[in-house]
């Protein structure tokens, strides 16, 4: 599946707090106050007592509701693993001082392409390149193959 670079663009239904997979050349899974293009900026800071050059990331599917996981769909395993945990984590970015809150250090070889919400991001500084992921419907259309290859639908 070829994805087609775009500007950047927030995320239409932003909840306050993004649930970030990082792919390259660290690999935890994090939640953090910020959308997207400033996340990427932020950990790509050398100011930051932990900083990256450049950082490849997916933004995750975010449940609105965390009491009712039985209603997440088929985003993988990333509500099943701690899901206190990761409500916890939640709320510390919510309700504490941080921005970032790491979910979990070891997610690095679990990854699928159904958790994905709104695209791939590459960020150096304060420069974001974004690479929109298809909708189900689009990928249903165009790419069933590939889409079903994925455990997208």
């Amino acid at each position: 599946l070829a994805l087609e670079k775009t500007d950047y663009r927030k995320p239409s239904d932003w909840p306050g707090y993004g649930l970030y997979k990082e792919l390259c050349p660290v690999t935890p899974l994090v939640v953090s106050k910020l959308d997207p293009d400033a996340f990427g900026a932020y950990m790509t800071d050398p100011i930051n007592k932990t900083t990256v050059p450049v950082l490849m990331f997916s933004d995750i599917r975010v449940i609105k509701d965390l009491d009712t996981l039985k209603d997440s769909g088929n985003i993988g395993n990333v509500y099943d693993r701690h899901p206190e945990h990761l409500k916890s984590c939640i709320r510390d970015i919510q309700e504490g001082g941080k921005i970032n809150k790491i979910v979990d250090r070891t997610y690095g070889t679990r990854f699928s392409y159904q958790m994905i919400d709104t695209g791939i991001y590459i960020s150096k500084g304060k420069n974001c390149v974004f690479y929109p992921m298809p909708g189900t419907a689009e990928l249903k259309k165009g790419h069933y193959d590939w889409g079903k290859s994925a455990d997208i639908f």
